[in-house]
């Protein structure tokens, strides 16, 4: 079915005519309100229906209901939200109103910043999500408060903080199987202990293992791929005095992916060599297409330690807030890109050599594969916040502070390409890319609310940012007399003030009006890709200019929120990403300007309990956000008016969940969600064949639960097995308009059936 913009409409008046119905008839009985509902978006305790910013918030429940246990899964929650690749993408690769970072630079930073905690994450985030409190997805440019890695949004996770006097456990497991009506195998356990010493100290632990079974198939090898997630969290809360909490976070995560290839077969030109050779070792290519038939155990570990602190106390009134952190990520890859045996490749490709290529048609590329030593990434980061906070109720209230922070990695990326000389004989020639980066950012900052009077609010903020990235670079496979051995330090560095200013109105004790603008800054980076000669290029900084108009309301005694806003944003230097065949025979994608980038469009948010049965949450958004004129792709076609690269013009995130009383203890809930795409393209290009069709994702879930102790769940998700994938590429072998297509997808685009249990004793 064609989802429209008067689809998307009918469903909002829809959802709140029934809410109204449902509210008239159960008005007698008490339902918890919105002023539950808290985030702390402007670095301060405040209630969502106040603070003058869009925002998708998820809490725990939520994110139980629609299994939501990666960052990526978010995009089920939050229409304004998508994501790229995360194994490639900085921060986690999130795109927000359309505007993200997908890019193979090792300098590049996030446009939509990552924080655990209140902490940054940048380019050392982690995958799963547990023992969460909740999720706050911050729409546009937060960097007054957040830094330059926020221009297009924040994603702010809060995990469950210990209790002081309380001791308690829970524990989680998910269950699907291959054999039971899933596509793979699944297994999730989770568990946490909070521990009180007196009443002035608690410790909270938890702890996750996760593994998944058979989303891809290695034909040749006869092996399924797995993946497993394991981690650990211990948090330390001491509160010493009434005015004065220190807590102490050590956290460690292990990502290993076995037999996962970097990229599956979307499609082949009939007749093709590739089509031939992907015929000869069994697999189909398609939107569906799970399938590969490389010859070797390709994998990618990751492992990533986070220790940090935050140390809060009063001082006269005013809060000072402490956070320091140091965070180490290991990235190790050992893959096959091609994933054919060249015994195959050899002789398939060798009659279809690339269209306007001086070059000899490859037949393996090897980024630590093949039995060699794996290409390994070592990132560490060290950040320091030191912030005031004014007592709320006053006339001025403000928060100002200093923020410092430094990245650095050491890459070491040995691989390989085998080509086949037309004429004759094959080479093999070794690759040995090394690089050192250093990135640092220092800041600082001031945000300031004027309360004019009862209903109305004057807002300001200010944030000096100083950044500055620097890369030496060695490549092996590119060395000429005019570049020998190291190239670099090469620098880019920019500062900038940024601002945010508006007004706020409160019209009803129910209803909030705000107005906006915002700048932000994301620093510049290095595009470092060496090919045909070409040396180290500055990426200047992404400032984006957003203006913004919302309204909150709470209607149904405060029981159901509806939130509306309307947004325009204007980038200047937006971070894009161009690829296109080189002169090896492969794709080359560099970081590259987009001088000027417009996003803007419609949001919608409704959210709670419009009676106490039900429970419900709808994120829509229309973004129709356009490429300027005279962008040209690859093949020099114009992408002005073309939709940007990772967005789609219309999505929509529903959730909702019924519960039935059955006896005085136990109850009955059934949930389901749905997520509808419209049309996306996964690649800077002019060619239909990159867009990726509309698509609805539905899910259900039957449970049976007593009170806050336990709950079994039934649960099916993608039930209809909608494909949708987070990346396409173009094949270096039959490229142009009718070539090959590679993409990049997860565990979201198979179906998974399974038993959901959790259990508490004496609290959450």
């Amino acid at each position: 079915m064609k989802f429209t913009n008067r689809h998307l409409a009918t469903a909002i008046v829809g959802v709140l005519a029934s809410s109204a119905a449902l509210a008239a008839g159960d008005a007698a009985e008490r339902i918890d309100t919105l002023d539950e509902v808290v985030v702390t978006a402007q670095k301060r305790t405040e209630s969502i229906q106040s603070v003058p910013v869009s925002i998708t918030l998820v809490d725990s429940a939520q994110l139980t209901r629609q299994g939501v246990t990666t960052i990526t899964d978010l995009s089920k929650s939050s229409a304004s939200l998508e994501f790229g690749s995360p194994g490639r993408s900085p921060g986690g690769g999130g795109v927000m109103r359309g505007i993200g970072t997908i890019s193979f630079s090792p300098t590049a930073q996030p446009s939509v910043g990552l924080f655990v905690d209140g902490v940054p994450t940048g380019n050392t985030n982690p995958l799963a999500l547990d023992d969460i409190e909740r999720v706050e997805v911050l729409k546009g440019p937060q960097g007054t408060l957040f830094g330059s890695s926020s221009s297009a949004g924040v994603i702010s996770i809060s995990t469950k903080r210990p209790q002081l006097g309380v001791n308690s456990f829970s524990f989680s497991t998910e269950l699907s199987n291959q054999d039971s009506g899933s596509d793979f195998s699944r297994t999730i356990l989770k568990g946490a202990a909070n521990l009180a010493f007196g009443s002035a100290v608690a410790l909270r632990i938890s702890g996750h293992a996760n593994t998944d079974t058979g989303i891809f198939r290695n034909l040749v090898l006869g092996k399924d791929s797995r993946g497993s997630d394991d981690g650990v969290r211990a948090r330390l809360l001491i509160q010493p005095s009434e005015s004065t909490t220190i807590g102490l976070t050590a956290e460690y995560s292990k990502i290993f992916n076995k037999d996962y290839p970097t990229l599956v077969y979307r499609f082949a030109p009939a007749g093709s060599g590739l089509a031939n050779a992907l015929a000869d070792c069994g697999v189909t290519p398609g939107p569906s297409n799970s399938d590969t038939c490389s010859p070797y155990r390709v994998y990618a570990k990751d492992r990533i330690t986070n220790v940090s602190g935050q140390f809060d106390t009063d001082l006269g009134g005013n809060t000072l807030t402490v956070i320091a952190s140091t965070r180490k990520a290991t990235n190790e890859v050992n893959q096959d890109i091609i994933a054919i045996p060249r015994s195959i490749t050899s002789v398939r490709f060798l009659p279809f050599p690339p269209a306007n290529c001086g070059c000899v048609p490859i037949f393996e590329i090897l980024p630590g594969g093949g039995g060699g030593a794996p290409q390994v990434a070592d990132r560490k980061q060290n950040s320091l916040e030191v912030r005031l906070a004014s007592a709320t109720g006053q006339t001025f209230e403000w928060v100002g502070g200093v923020f410092g922070q430094k990245f650095t990695s050491d890459v070491n990326n040995p691989g390989g390409i085998r080509a086949l000389f037309i004429a004759g004989g094959a080479i093999f020639a070794p690759d040995l890319t090394t690089a050192s980066i250093d990135i640092q950012e220092y800041a600082g900052f001031g945000n300031l609310t004027w309360n004019v009077n009862e209903s109305t609010r004057v807002l300001a903020g200010l944030r000096f940012t100083d950044t500055k990235s620097k890369e030496s670079k060695r490549d092996s496979s590119n060395l000429t007399t005019q570049f020998p051995g190291v190239r670099g330090p090469f620098e880019v560095k920019a500062n900038k003030v940024t601002y945010r200013f508006g007004v706020q109105r409160d019209f009803s004790p129910g209803t909030m009006g705000y107005a906006t603008i915002a700048t932000g800054l994301k620093g510049p980076q290095i595009a470092d890709t060496f090919s045909n000669g070409q040396t180290f290029k500055a990426i200047k900084a992404e400032e984006p200019t957003t203006f913004e108009v919302g309204l909150k309301s709470a209607l149904f005694d405060n029981r159901l929120a509806v939130n509306v806003d309307v947004f325009y944003n204007d980038v200047k230097n937006y971070q894009g990403q161009s690829c296109a065949p080189n002169n090896t025979g492969t794709v080359t994608c560099v970081a590259a300007n987009v001088p000027k980038l417009k996003s803007k469009g419609l949001e919608v948010e409704i959210f709670g309990r419009p009676v106490r049965q039900l429970t419900m949450n709808l994120s829509g958004t229309y973004n129709p956000a356009k490429y300027p004129n005279g962008y040209l792709d690859e093949f020099g076609a114009n992408l002005g008016g073309q939709q940007i690269t990772y967005a789609g013009k219309t999505k929509v995130a529903f959730s909702a969940e019924y519960e039935w009383a059955v006896g005085a203890e136990y109850a009955v809930t059934l949930g389901a969600d749905a997520t509808y795409r419209s049309e996306i393209s996964m690649y800077p290009s002019a060619q239909a064949r990159f867009v990726v069709p509309s698509s609805t994702i539905t899910n259900a879930r039957l449970a049976l639960k007593r009170g806050d102790t336990w709950s079994l769940a039934l649960f099916a998700r993608n039930i209809g097995r909608e494909n949708f994938p987070r990346e396409t590429f173009p094949t270096p072998f039959q490229p142009g308009p009718n070539g090959g297509l590679w993409q990049v997808f997860d565990a979201n685009s198979k179906r998974l059936v399974g038993l959901q249990f959790t259990a508490n004793v004496g609290g959450t």
